[in-house]
């Protein structure tokens, strides 16, 4: 390891600036999380955050919702691995309607700063910027 050259590297907290990353541990920690869990800016502001229309709802509710699917959804499935496929019901406000909608998110499992475990929840097209090869993501029934 004496001739090893470090190239580039690139933090986690510098994922958190560039990609738009919001900490949820301390909310994740009540809901039952062991590891600090972060959302992406994209989930937080297309389903997290309600629209005004939707006065009866607040984006710590909808959250705990989503936390709660993600921790039921680890909990029921055969050896998780680092990435994990779920799906949480959004009530929504669309073409000046209330809809439910099902929204498939995934989250990942991946190293932060200091080496501890940190997981990340996104949209599907979104990708957890601390992992190479995404390809072990598994679905609830896996």
């Amino acid at each position: 390891m004496e001739n090893f050259e470090l190239i580039s590297s690139y933090s986690r907290a510098q994922a958190k600036e560039d990609y738009g990353l919001t900490d949820v541990s301390a909310i994740a920690k009540k809901a039952g999380f062991l590891y600090p869990v972060v959302i992406t800016h994209n989930l937080w502001d297309g389903y997290i955050e309600p629209a005004p229309e939707l006065q009866h709802q607040d984006a710590t509710e909808r959250l705990l919702d989503t936390l709660t699917m993600l921790l039921s959804t680890i909990k029921s499935t055969k050896n998780p691995g680092s990435c994990i496929w779920f799906t949480v019901s959004f009530q929504m406000h669309i073409d000046g309607k209330h809809t439910i909608q099902d929204v498939e998110l995934k989250s990942t499992l991946s190293p932060g700063g200091d080496a501890v475990p940190v997981i990340t929840i996104m949209l599907p097209d979104e990708d957890d910027y601390q992992i190479e090869n995404i390809g072990d993501c598994r679905y609830a029934d896996g």
